[in-house]
């Protein structure tokens, strides 16, 4: 028999103990990222595989997006799902588990010409990140809608001219929507974002080495790009 490589050992201690019955997982009811439609999604659906991994047996939690942020930095041992990493954010959380790099984009339904952009109306997500870089770029004409349905759905309409998201989600959506993608144009990227499940602070730093490992144990074994796939996210 062959002896277990280092790394996989230390996998295995990791996720050996049981999870702490204290830890609380919230899910902001505005999360859409990425293709977190009401709350289910990919980073859904990823970190309840690393939650089972981990042997978390809790519900989470959903609720609005200000109540669970407030939450999470409050602590105690709260993780959250799932944040975009910001300079803002930075000394607010522990960063635990990478769950999405992606880019920003706009879409439209006619050729985008970023030389005009600041003229046109914008949709935009309540509460998210696309607002504050909305307006690092000089665009003030913003829409704001409380999910990213009503922005695809404003869009379509004609309320909004163009809609920041994040490609992925907004490919998602698009789809789930039973439309077409080639029939919408996406822009080059605005900034690339980190998608993060956060932890609060004070989050206990054996319980996140666990949530890490397991996180870890789903990579090796395939689960993660099974995920990916089954959300054709390369």
């Amino acid at each position: 028999m062959k002896p277990f490589w280092p790394a996989a050992l230390m996998l295995i201690c990791a996720i050996a103990c049981p999870a702490n019955a204290q830890v609380r997982v919230l899910i902001a009811s505005s999360t859409q990222t990425p293709t977190d439609i009401g709350g289910q999604g990919y980073a859904y659906e990823l970190t309840q595989a690393i939650a089972h991994r981990a042997g978390y047996t809790r519900d989470f939690e959903r609720m609005p997006w200000a109540r669970a942020l407030s939450i999470a930095e409050a602590g105690p041992d709260v993780l959250l799902l799932s944040v975009v990493r910001t300079p803002a954010r930075e000394s607010h959380f522990q960063w635990l588990i990478p769950l999405l790099e992606d880019d920003y984009v706009l879409v439209s339904q006619q050729p985008i010409d970023l030389e005009t952009v600041s003229q046109r109306t914008i949709g935009v997500l309540r509460g998210s990140v696309v607002i504050e870089l909305a307006k690092h770029l000089g665009y003030t004409h913003l829409d704001i809608a409380g999910d990213d349905q009503q922005n695809l759905q404003r869009l379509r309409t004609g309320r909004c001219d163009v809609w920041m998201v994040g490609r992925v989600p907004g490919l998602a959506l698009i789809r789930r929507s039973g439309l077409k993608a080639a029939d919408f144009y996406f822009s080059p990227s605005l900034q690339h974002l980190d998608v993060y499940l956060a932890a609060s602070l004070d989050f206990d730093r054996v319980e996140a080495r666990r949530w890490q490992a397991a996180y870890e144990a789903i990579r090796i074994d395939g689960t993660l790009n099974a995920i990916r796939r089954r959300y054709q996210i390369e």
